[in-house]
């Protein structure tokens, strides 16, 4: 799809991303992928085709342990990162869970949530960081690559978890433009669809797939977040660094799944409904 959507680039002359009647195609089309693998990911839970590791409800995690995902995804983004650059920005984490009164535990969070989802999300976060710092510093001639902080917090309704950088971060006018499908601060690492490494005859294989460049990163992480009614929001001091924050339903009966809407008529009954009860997932909350 990045493949297609750069030739229409080529031949359209179009600007920093995509016009918005592409953006909403490209928007529904995968919200309804993310849907679809729901879906069969249950079915073969439920009828037994494949076995559930680690406790999984299909895809969902009871328990998923925030920190523990985003420590693998920045393992695999380092690696990125490392082949690109030969090193990476070091990470300085914290978690705390607000509402948990017993001080040995408050550094644990967990929720109910889809860790690959997660996964998705904070890698493709992790990966932008990385590659301003370590530009950054290259640029500026720093000794060492700054440092990527993660914070979460746990309240009562919500969950947030804000990864922050220092890697010069992004005038307002480019911020307004991230969330574009193909838009990039990044040089494109694609070709024009007549050969080479990321040509139509080879397509984009998982292993020679690149750090940086598609421009889809951040769009596909924004509607991982809000599948589940959750968002990603993002900060910068031009000159400074970048603040990401990615909010997530505290309580699980309002993380309801963010289905495409295809007119006035489906949106006003979508938004009017209000018979969400607690679920299976939420027997240990207080109301």
């Amino acid at each position: 799809m990045a493949q297609a959507v750069l030739r229409m680039h080529k031949y359209e002359r179009l600007q920093d991303g995509v016009t918005e009647a592409i953006q909403y195609f490209l928007d529904r089309l995968y919200t309804n992928r993310i849907s679809i693998h729901m879906l069969i990911s249950h079915y073969q839970s439920l009828h037994g085709i494949t076995k559930s590791e680690g406790g999984l409800v299909g895809t969902i995690d009871p328990h998923c342990d925030l920190l523990q995902v985003a420590e693998e995804a920045y393992s695999a983004a380092s690696l990125l990162c490392d082949n690109e650059y030969f090193d990476h920005p070091k990470l300085v984490s914290t978690a705390v869970d607000t509402t948990d009164e017993n001080i040995n535990t408050r550094g644990r969070i967990t929720a109910v949530y889809v860790p690959a989802h997660l996964h998705h999300i904070l890698f493709e976060i992790f990966k932008n960081s990385m590659r301003a710092s370590c530009e950054w510093a290259e640029q500026k001639e720093l000794s060492e690559i700054p440092h990527i902080r993660l914070k979460i917090y746990k309240t009562a309704n919500d969950i947030t978890l804000k990864i922050s950088d220092r890697g010069g971060g992004i005038d307002r006018a480019r911020r307004a433009k991230i969330f574009n499908y193909m838009y990039s601060t990044a040089p494109k690492v694609l070709s024009d669809g007549s050969g080479g490494s990321y040509g139509v005859g080879e397509g984009l294989s998982s292993e020679a797939l690149p750090m940086h460049g598609l421009g889809y990163g951040l769009p596909l992480s924004r509607l991982y977040a809000r599948y589940f009614k959750g968002d990603i929001k993002v900060g910068s001091v031009d000159g400074l660094g970048i603040d990401v924050y990615v909010y997530l339903h505290r309580i699980s009966q309002l993380a309801q799944e963010n289905l495409p809407v295809y007119n006035h008529v489906s949106s006003t009954k979508l938004t009017s409904t209000s018979t969400q009860v607690p679920d299976w997932t939420d027997k240990d909350i207080k109301y």
